[in-house]
Protein backbone atom coordinates (compact mmCIF):
# COMPACT_ATOMS: atom_id res chain seq x y z
CA UNK A 1 0.00 0.00 0.00
CA UNK A 2 3.10 2.41 0.94
CA UNK A 3 4.51 1.83 -2.54
CA UNK A 4 1.29 2.57 -4.29
CA UNK A 5 0.92 5.92 -2.51
CA UNK A 6 4.53 6.32 -3.16
CA UNK A 7 4.48 5.84 -6.93
CA UNK A 8 1.37 7.67 -7.18
CA UNK A 9 2.55 10.86 -5.29
CA UNK A 10 5.64 10.69 -7.60
CA UNK A 11 3.21 10.53 -10.85
CA UNK A 12 1.73 13.23 -9.28
CA UNK A 13 4.42 15.42 -9.17
CA UNK A 14 5.99 14.35 -12.56
CA UNK A 15 2.55 15.57 -14.32
CA UNK A 16 2.64 18.74 -12.73
CA UNK A 17 3.85 21.57 -15.07
CA UNK A 18 7.36 21.95 -13.81
CA UNK A 19 7.98 24.73 -16.56
CA UNK A 20 9.68 27.55 -15.55
CA UNK A 21 9.58 30.74 -18.24
CA UNK A 22 12.93 32.48 -17.21
CA UNK A 23 12.93 35.51 -20.06
CA UNK A 24 10.22 37.27 -22.41
CA UNK A 25 11.45 39.85 -25.04
CA UNK A 26 9.51 42.03 -27.59
CA UNK A 27 6.58 42.66 -25.36
CA UNK A 28 5.73 46.50 -25.19
CA UNK A 29 5.47 45.87 -21.04
CA UNK A 30 7.82 44.05 -18.91
CA UNK A 31 5.64 40.59 -18.38
CA UNK A 32 5.10 39.78 -13.91
CA UNK A 33 7.01 36.05 -15.02
CA UNK A 34 5.77 35.28 -11.35
CA UNK A 35 2.34 34.91 -12.46
CA UNK A 36 0.39 31.51 -12.76
CA UNK A 37 -0.93 32.80 -15.89
CA UNK A 38 1.76 35.12 -17.65
CA UNK A 39 0.41 38.37 -19.41
CA UNK A 40 2.17 39.42 -22.40
CA UNK A 41 1.15 42.98 -24.11
CA UNK A 42 1.60 44.49 -27.26
CA UNK A 43 0.65 48.30 -27.84
CA UNK A 44 -0.15 49.13 -31.37
CA UNK A 45 -0.92 52.65 -30.70
CA UNK A 46 0.29 55.19 -33.60
CA UNK A 47 -1.29 57.46 -36.01
CA UNK A 48 1.59 55.51 -38.52
CA UNK A 49 2.25 51.92 -39.18
CA UNK A 50 5.87 51.19 -37.60
CA UNK A 51 8.73 50.77 -39.97
CA UNK A 52 7.04 53.29 -42.02
CA UNK A 53 8.53 56.59 -42.90
CA UNK A 54 8.58 58.85 -39.86
CA UNK A 55 8.46 55.95 -37.90
CA UNK A 56 11.44 53.61 -37.89
CA UNK A 57 12.38 50.58 -36.33
CA UNK A 58 15.12 50.80 -33.41
CA UNK A 59 17.21 48.89 -34.53
CA UNK A 60 18.79 47.73 -31.06
CA UNK A 61 15.42 47.52 -29.22
CA UNK A 62 13.26 46.16 -32.93
CA UNK A 63 10.17 48.48 -31.29
CA UNK A 64 9.49 51.74 -32.57
CA UNK A 65 8.88 54.96 -30.90
CA UNK A 66 5.22 56.54 -31.98
CA UNK A 67 5.24 59.28 -29.18
CA UNK A 68 8.29 60.34 -31.08
CA UNK A 69 6.64 61.17 -34.31
CA UNK A 70 7.14 64.64 -35.53
CA UNK A 71 4.94 66.37 -35.64
CA UNK A 72 2.96 64.34 -33.63
CA UNK A 73 -0.56 63.04 -34.45
CA UNK A 74 -1.97 61.41 -30.73
CA UNK A 75 -5.53 61.80 -31.89
CA UNK A 76 -5.32 57.65 -31.99
CA UNK A 77 -2.54 57.49 -28.93
CA UNK A 78 0.97 56.53 -29.33
CA UNK A 79 3.44 53.52 -27.49
CA UNK A 80 7.00 54.19 -27.06
CA UNK A 81 7.78 50.71 -28.13
CA UNK A 82 4.80 49.71 -30.54
CA UNK A 83 5.09 46.53 -32.31
CA UNK A 84 5.07 45.78 -35.79
CA UNK A 85 7.64 45.74 -38.29
CA UNK A 86 7.75 42.10 -38.46
CA UNK A 87 8.87 42.33 -34.92
CA UNK A 88 9.07 38.46 -32.75
CA UNK A 89 8.10 37.97 -29.35
CA UNK A 90 10.82 35.34 -27.67
CA UNK A 91 10.77 33.10 -25.27
CA UNK A 92 13.79 31.85 -22.74
CA UNK A 93 12.17 28.77 -20.91
CA UNK A 94 13.10 25.20 -19.68
CA UNK A 95 11.18 22.09 -18.23
CA UNK A 96 12.45 20.07 -15.67
CA UNK A 97 10.16 17.22 -16.28
CA UNK A 98 10.62 15.22 -19.64
CA UNK A 99 12.26 15.94 -22.98
CA UNK A 100 10.91 16.39 -26.56
CA UNK A 101 9.67 19.16 -28.44
CA UNK A 102 8.92 22.36 -26.51
CA UNK A 103 6.03 24.29 -28.53
CA UNK A 104 3.73 26.67 -28.49
CA UNK A 105 -0.37 26.38 -29.02
CA UNK A 106 -3.53 27.91 -28.96
CA UNK A 107 -5.62 26.77 -25.69
CA UNK A 108 -8.36 25.91 -28.19
CA UNK A 109 -9.65 22.11 -28.41
CA UNK A 110 -7.53 22.18 -31.93
CA UNK A 111 -4.66 23.31 -30.29
CA UNK A 112 -2.80 24.36 -33.74
CA UNK A 113 0.71 24.50 -33.28
CA UNK A 114 2.72 28.06 -34.07
CA UNK A 115 6.14 26.98 -33.26
CA UNK A 116 8.39 24.42 -31.70
CA UNK A 117 12.18 23.45 -31.38
CA UNK A 118 13.61 19.99 -29.98
CA UNK A 119 14.31 19.87 -26.28
CA UNK A 120 16.34 18.57 -23.59
CA UNK A 121 15.18 18.16 -19.91
CA UNK A 122 16.78 20.75 -17.76
CA UNK A 123 17.82 22.58 -20.81
CA UNK A 124 17.03 25.90 -21.84
CA UNK A 125 15.34 26.63 -25.16
CA UNK A 126 14.31 29.94 -27.17
CA UNK A 127 10.88 30.06 -28.85
CA UNK A 128 10.64 32.61 -31.08
CA UNK A 129 7.03 33.71 -32.66
CA UNK A 130 6.58 36.96 -34.87
CA UNK A 131 3.29 39.49 -33.77
CA UNK A 132 2.23 39.06 -36.74
CA UNK A 133 2.08 35.34 -36.61
CA UNK A 134 0.11 35.98 -33.45
CA UNK A 135 -2.40 38.20 -34.73
CA UNK A 136 -2.85 36.68 -38.08
CA UNK A 137 -3.83 33.17 -35.91
CA UNK A 138 -6.50 35.30 -33.65
CA UNK A 139 -7.90 37.58 -36.50
CA UNK A 140 -7.96 35.46 -39.12
CA UNK A 141 -6.65 38.21 -41.59
CA UNK A 142 -3.85 39.44 -43.56
CA UNK A 143 -0.97 41.69 -42.04
CA UNK A 144 -3.63 41.42 -38.90
CA UNK A 145 -1.18 43.57 -36.73
CA UNK A 146 -1.43 46.51 -39.01
CA UNK A 147 -5.14 45.63 -39.65
CA UNK A 148 -6.18 45.91 -35.76
CA UNK A 149 -4.41 49.55 -35.56
CA UNK A 150 -5.43 51.12 -38.90
CA UNK A 151 -9.40 49.35 -38.61
CA UNK A 152 -9.76 50.90 -34.98
CA UNK A 153 -10.04 47.03 -34.27
CA UNK A 154 -9.59 46.62 -30.25
CA UNK A 155 -7.62 44.34 -30.52
CA UNK A 156 -7.35 41.07 -28.92
CA UNK A 157 -6.84 38.47 -25.60
CA UNK A 158 -6.52 34.96 -25.99
CA UNK A 159 -4.39 32.38 -23.98
CA UNK A 160 -1.65 30.06 -25.47
CA UNK A 161 -0.30 26.98 -23.61
CA UNK A 162 3.84 26.84 -24.11
CA UNK A 163 5.55 23.55 -23.17
CA UNK A 164 6.71 20.43 -24.04
CA UNK A 165 5.07 17.24 -26.20
CA UNK A 166 7.15 14.62 -24.62
CA UNK A 167 5.73 11.68 -26.98
CA UNK A 168 5.01 13.41 -30.32
CA UNK A 169 1.02 13.30 -29.99
CA UNK A 170 0.46 16.75 -30.49
CA UNK A 171 -0.51 17.40 -26.61
CA UNK A 172 1.74 19.07 -24.26
CA UNK A 173 2.23 17.33 -21.35
CA UNK A 174 4.10 19.94 -19.23
CA UNK A 175 3.23 23.72 -19.88
CA UNK A 176 2.71 26.70 -18.87
CA UNK A 177 0.09 29.33 -19.74
CA UNK A 178 0.09 32.57 -21.20
CA UNK A 179 -2.13 35.40 -22.03
CA UNK A 180 -1.31 37.38 -25.61
CA UNK A 181 -3.61 40.74 -25.66
CA UNK A 182 -3.19 43.10 -28.42
CA UNK A 183 -4.65 46.75 -27.69
CA UNK A 184 -4.69 49.88 -28.66
CA UNK A 185 -6.04 53.17 -26.31
CA UNK A 186 -9.37 54.35 -27.76
CA UNK A 187 -9.07 57.31 -30.34
CA UNK A 188 -9.53 61.02 -29.46
CA UNK A 189 -9.64 62.55 -26.07
CA UNK A 190 -11.04 62.35 -22.84
CA UNK A 191 -15.08 60.96 -23.51
CA UNK A 192 -18.00 61.27 -21.77
CA UNK A 193 -17.35 57.60 -20.99
CA UNK A 194 -13.22 57.09 -21.00
CA UNK A 195 -10.10 58.58 -19.47
CA UNK A 196 -9.89 61.35 -16.86
CA UNK A 197 -13.11 63.08 -15.35
CA UNK A 198 -10.70 65.12 -13.28
CA UNK A 199 -7.63 66.55 -11.35
CA UNK A 200 -5.67 69.07 -9.40
CA UNK A 201 -2.45 70.34 -8.97
CA UNK A 202 -1.06 72.21 -6.13
CA UNK A 203 2.43 73.87 -5.44
CA UNK A 204 5.08 72.12 -3.50
CA UNK A 205 8.80 72.76 -3.07
CA UNK A 206 10.05 71.55 -6.60
CA UNK A 207 6.87 69.77 -6.75
CA UNK A 208 3.22 69.50 -7.77
CA UNK A 209 0.98 67.70 -5.52
CA UNK A 210 -2.21 66.11 -7.23
CA UNK A 211 -5.37 66.27 -5.52
CA UNK A 212 -9.12 65.65 -7.32
CA UNK A 213 -7.70 62.84 -9.51
CA UNK A 214 -10.87 60.60 -10.88
CA UNK A 215 -11.38 58.45 -13.82
CA UNK A 216 -14.30 57.85 -15.98
CA UNK A 217 -13.04 54.43 -17.17
CA UNK A 218 -10.53 52.76 -15.94
CA UNK A 219 -10.61 49.12 -18.19
CA UNK A 220 -11.18 49.72 -22.21
CA UNK A 221 -9.90 48.19 -25.35
CA UNK A 222 -8.58 44.53 -23.11
CA UNK A 223 -6.22 46.44 -20.81
CA UNK A 224 -6.50 48.30 -17.78
CA UNK A 225 -4.98 52.11 -17.06
CA UNK A 226 -1.98 51.50 -15.30
CA UNK A 227 -0.46 55.27 -15.24
CA UNK A 228 -1.14 59.03 -15.38
CA UNK A 229 1.39 60.71 -17.81
CA UNK A 230 1.17 64.85 -17.18
CA UNK A 231 3.00 66.36 -19.72
CA UNK A 232 3.94 70.07 -18.90
CA UNK A 233 5.44 72.95 -20.22
CA UNK A 234 6.27 76.61 -18.33
CA UNK A 235 3.02 78.84 -18.92
CA UNK A 236 3.28 82.07 -20.92
CA UNK A 237 0.51 83.99 -18.47
CA UNK A 238 0.60 83.56 -14.77
CA UNK A 239 -1.84 80.45 -13.47
CA UNK A 240 -5.11 81.66 -12.98
CA UNK A 241 -4.24 85.38 -13.55
CA UNK A 242 -5.76 86.81 -10.58
CA UNK A 243 -6.90 88.91 -9.80
CA UNK A 244 -8.46 89.65 -12.99
CA UNK A 245 -11.45 89.50 -15.44
CA UNK A 246 -13.22 85.51 -16.49
CA UNK A 247 -10.52 85.58 -19.77
CA UNK A 248 -7.27 85.59 -17.00
CA UNK A 249 -8.63 82.34 -15.91
CA UNK A 250 -7.56 80.85 -19.55
CA UNK A 251 -3.76 80.19 -18.18
CA UNK A 252 -1.49 78.18 -21.54
CA UNK A 253 -2.18 75.21 -21.27
CA UNK A 254 -0.15 72.09 -23.35
CA UNK A 255 -1.91 71.11 -26.90
CA UNK A 256 -1.94 67.71 -27.89
CA UNK A 257 0.98 67.47 -29.67
CA UNK A 258 2.83 68.73 -27.01
CA UNK A 259 5.25 65.75 -25.77
CA UNK A 260 8.19 66.27 -23.80
CA UNK A 261 8.69 66.85 -21.05
CA UNK A 262 7.03 64.53 -18.70
CA UNK A 263 6.10 62.76 -15.52
CA UNK A 264 4.39 59.80 -14.37
CA UNK A 265 2.19 58.21 -11.30
CA UNK A 266 1.56 54.82 -11.15
CA UNK A 267 -2.39 53.84 -10.19
CA UNK A 268 -2.98 51.60 -7.62
CA UNK A 269 -5.91 49.83 -6.20
CA UNK A 270 -7.49 51.30 -3.25
CA UNK A 271 -11.58 50.56 -2.01
CA UNK A 272 -12.40 49.49 -5.99
CA UNK A 273 -10.76 52.69 -7.34
CA UNK A 274 -7.61 53.62 -8.72
CA UNK A 275 -5.75 56.45 -6.99
CA UNK A 276 -1.88 57.42 -7.88
CA UNK A 277 0.80 55.28 -5.74
CA UNK A 278 2.26 58.82 -4.96
CA UNK A 279 0.48 62.06 -4.19
CA UNK A 280 3.56 64.16 -5.49
CA UNK A 281 4.92 64.97 -8.84
CA UNK A 282 8.81 65.07 -7.43
CA UNK A 283 11.88 66.05 -9.18
CA UNK A 284 9.81 68.14 -12.67
CA UNK A 285 9.59 71.17 -11.71
CA UNK A 286 11.49 74.50 -10.99
CA UNK A 287 10.73 76.78 -8.11
CA UNK A 288 9.52 80.31 -9.53
CA UNK A 289 8.51 78.72 -12.43
CA UNK A 290 4.54 78.17 -13.68
CA UNK A 291 3.72 75.24 -15.43
CA UNK A 292 0.69 74.28 -17.55
CA UNK A 293 0.29 70.12 -17.66
CA UNK A 294 -1.83 68.09 -19.88
CA UNK A 295 -2.62 64.87 -18.12
CA UNK A 296 -3.18 61.51 -20.56
CA UNK A 297 -3.39 57.53 -19.26
CA UNK A 298 -1.13 54.66 -19.85
CA UNK A 299 -2.42 51.47 -20.39
CA UNK A 300 -1.15 47.68 -19.35
CA UNK A 301 0.29 47.83 -23.00
CA UNK A 302 2.10 50.70 -22.73
CA UNK A 303 -0.30 52.82 -25.08
CA UNK A 304 -0.27 56.61 -24.06
CA UNK A 305 -3.74 58.32 -24.67
CA UNK A 306 -6.81 59.61 -23.59
CA UNK A 307 -5.87 63.27 -22.81
CA UNK A 308 -7.24 65.32 -20.62
CA UNK A 309 -9.85 66.82 -23.06
CA UNK A 310 -9.49 71.03 -22.37
CA UNK A 311 -12.09 72.61 -24.71
CA UNK A 312 -14.57 69.91 -24.49
CA UNK A 313 -16.07 67.76 -22.12
CA UNK A 314 -14.00 68.81 -19.64
CA UNK A 315 -14.25 72.23 -20.73
CA UNK A 316 -15.47 74.44 -17.79
CA UNK A 317 -14.74 78.14 -17.40
CA UNK A 318 -11.16 79.05 -15.01
CA UNK A 319 -10.96 74.55 -14.92
CA UNK A 320 -7.47 75.06 -16.47
CA UNK A 321 -6.68 76.94 -13.55
CA UNK A 322 -6.42 74.04 -11.76
CA UNK A 323 -3.91 71.64 -13.66
CA UNK A 324 -1.46 75.52 -13.82
CA UNK A 325 0.72 74.93 -10.76
CA UNK A 326 3.54 77.46 -9.26
CA UNK A 327 6.17 75.65 -7.08
CA UNK A 328 8.46 77.13 -4.70
CA UNK A 329 10.26 76.58 -1.28
CA UNK A 330 7.80 76.02 1.63
CA UNK A 331 8.73 78.99 3.13
CA UNK A 332 7.61 81.25 0.08
CA UNK A 333 4.67 79.36 -0.07
CA UNK A 334 3.57 80.10 3.67
CA UNK A 335 4.42 83.76 3.38
CA UNK A 336 1.45 83.54 0.08
CA UNK A 337 4.36 84.47 -2.39
CA UNK A 338 2.68 81.83 -4.15
CA UNK A 339 -0.56 83.39 -4.83
CA UNK A 340 -3.19 81.18 -2.80
CA UNK A 341 -4.94 80.76 0.44
CA UNK A 342 -2.68 83.23 2.28
CA UNK A 343 -5.16 82.81 5.86
CA UNK A 344 -5.97 79.63 5.73
CA UNK A 345 -2.15 78.67 4.89
CA UNK A 346 -1.26 80.40 7.65
CA UNK A 347 -3.34 78.36 9.49
CA UNK A 348 -2.98 75.02 8.42
CA UNK A 349 1.14 75.54 7.83
CA UNK A 350 1.33 73.89 4.66
CA UNK A 351 -0.16 75.13 1.54
CA UNK A 352 -1.12 71.56 0.41
CA UNK A 353 -2.31 70.59 3.51
CA UNK A 354 -5.64 68.61 2.97
CA UNK A 355 -7.94 71.52 4.69
CA UNK A 356 -6.20 74.26 2.32
CA UNK A 357 -6.32 71.94 -0.77
CA UNK A 358 -10.33 71.66 -0.52
CA UNK A 359 -11.00 75.57 0.25
CA UNK A 360 -8.44 76.33 -2.89
CA UNK A 361 -10.51 73.72 -4.87
CA UNK A 362 -14.22 75.35 -3.67
CA UNK A 363 -12.59 78.56 -4.99
CA UNK A 364 -11.22 77.25 -8.33
CA UNK A 365 -14.48 75.28 -8.87
CA UNK A 366 -16.74 78.19 -8.14
CA UNK A 367 -15.66 81.74 -7.23
CA UNK A 368 -13.72 81.74 -10.27
CA UNK A 369 -16.58 81.34 -12.19
CA UNK A 370 -18.32 84.58 -11.50
CA UNK A 371 -17.53 88.11 -11.91
CA UNK A 372 -18.11 88.58 -8.16
CA UNK A 373 -16.71 85.19 -6.88
CA UNK A 374 -13.51 86.66 -9.08
CA UNK A 375 -13.89 90.49 -7.46
CA UNK A 376 -13.79 88.45 -3.75
CA UNK A 377 -10.33 86.58 -4.86
CA UNK A 378 -8.78 90.31 -5.65
CA UNK A 379 -9.81 91.62 -2.94
CA UNK A 380 -9.02 88.95 -0.87
CA UNK A 381 -5.57 88.38 -2.52
CA UNK A 382 -4.88 91.77 -1.79
CA UNK A 383 -5.40 92.00 1.89
CA UNK A 384 -5.31 88.50 3.31
CA UNK A 385 -1.42 88.68 3.49
CA UNK A 386 -0.91 91.33 5.94
CA UNK A 387 -3.30 88.96 8.17
CA UNK A 388 -1.64 85.99 7.82
CA UNK A 389 1.57 87.37 8.62
CA UNK A 390 0.06 88.08 12.11
CA UNK A 391 -1.69 85.01 12.53
CA UNK A 392 1.43 82.79 11.39
CA UNK A 393 3.60 84.45 14.84
CA UNK A 394 0.94 83.11 17.09
CA UNK A 395 -0.36 79.38 18.03
CA UNK A 396 -3.14 80.71 19.50
CA UNK A 397 -4.25 82.61 16.54
CA UNK A 398 -3.78 79.78 14.56
CA UNK A 399 -5.82 77.83 16.30
CA UNK A 400 -8.96 80.09 16.66
CA UNK A 401 -8.13 80.59 12.88
CA UNK A 402 -8.53 76.68 12.25
CA UNK A 403 -11.95 77.07 14.12
CA UNK A 404 -13.02 79.78 12.14
CA UNK A 405 -12.21 78.28 9.07
CA UNK A 406 -14.21 75.00 9.98
CA UNK A 407 -17.72 75.83 8.69
CA UNK A 408 -15.82 77.20 5.65
CA UNK A 409 -14.23 74.05 4.75
CA UNK A 410 -17.13 71.65 5.37
CA UNK A 411 -19.13 74.35 2.99
CA UNK A 412 -16.04 73.98 0.70
CA UNK A 413 -15.75 70.40 0.95
CA UNK A 414 -19.61 69.49 0.33
CA UNK A 415 -19.76 71.67 -2.44
CA UNK A 416 -16.62 70.19 -4.06
CA UNK A 417 -16.97 66.16 -3.33
CA UNK A 418 -20.87 66.19 -3.56
CA UNK A 419 -22.40 69.12 -5.66
CA UNK A 420 -24.64 72.03 -5.46
CA UNK A 421 -27.87 69.82 -5.17
CA UNK A 422 -26.61 67.93 -2.54
CA UNK A 423 -25.11 70.55 -0.69
CA UNK A 424 -28.51 72.69 -0.88
CA UNK A 425 -30.42 70.24 0.67
CA UNK A 426 -28.05 69.47 3.82
CA UNK A 427 -28.14 73.14 4.01
CA UNK A 428 -31.92 73.54 3.72
CA UNK A 429 -31.86 70.40 6.17
CA UNK A 430 -29.80 72.36 8.64
CA UNK A 431 -31.94 75.37 8.84
CA UNK A 432 -35.15 73.40 9.36
CA UNK A 433 -33.36 71.48 12.17
CA UNK A 434 -32.07 74.59 13.76
CA UNK A 435 -35.22 76.67 12.85
CA UNK A 436 -37.62 73.67 15.19
CA UNK A 437 -34.71 73.64 17.61
CA UNK A 438 -35.32 77.43 18.30
CA UNK A 439 -38.86 77.11 18.48
CA UNK A 440 -38.62 74.44 20.74
CA UNK A 441 -36.27 76.04 23.10
CA UNK A 442 -38.60 79.06 22.92
CA UNK A 443 -41.97 77.00 23.46
CA UNK A 444 -39.91 75.59 26.34
CA UNK A 445 -39.21 78.79 27.68
CA UNK A 446 -42.54 80.26 27.38
CA UNK A 447 -44.07 76.95 29.67
CA UNK A 448 -41.23 77.59 32.07
CA UNK A 449 -42.06 80.70 32.58
CA UNK A 450 -45.74 80.31 32.48
CA UNK A 451 -45.63 78.19 35.49
CA UNK A 452 -43.66 80.38 37.01
CA UNK A 453 -46.07 82.85 37.16
CA UNK A 454 -48.53 80.69 38.37
CA UNK A 455 -46.89 80.02 41.26
CA UNK A 456 -48.64 81.41 44.48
Amino acid sequence: MRKILFLYILLSLQTQAAITITQINGASTTPDLTQTTIKVFGGISGSIPCGDTGNPVNTTTGFCNSCAIDPPDLSKGCNERQIGGNLKLEFILKSDSTSGTMQIRDSTSSATLLESVAYTVGQEATLVVSWDDLCQHVANSPGPCESIRSGGNPGFSTTFNIGVDADGNNTLDDFKSITINVASIPSGVTTSTDGIENYALFPGDSKAVIEDLALRNDNFNGTKAKAIRFYYRPATVQAGGFPGSATACSADSPNIDYLDPSVEVELVEVNDALEPSSQILDDAFENGVYYATRAAIRDEAGNVGLFYDTTGVNSEPCREFRHNVFPQSVEGLTSGAAGGCFIATAAYGSPYEKHVQVIRLFRDMYLAKSDWGQQFIGFYYAHSPQVANVIRESEVLKFFTRIVLTPVWALSYSLVHWGLVITTLILGGFVLLSMWSFKKIKSSIFKFNHSELKKP
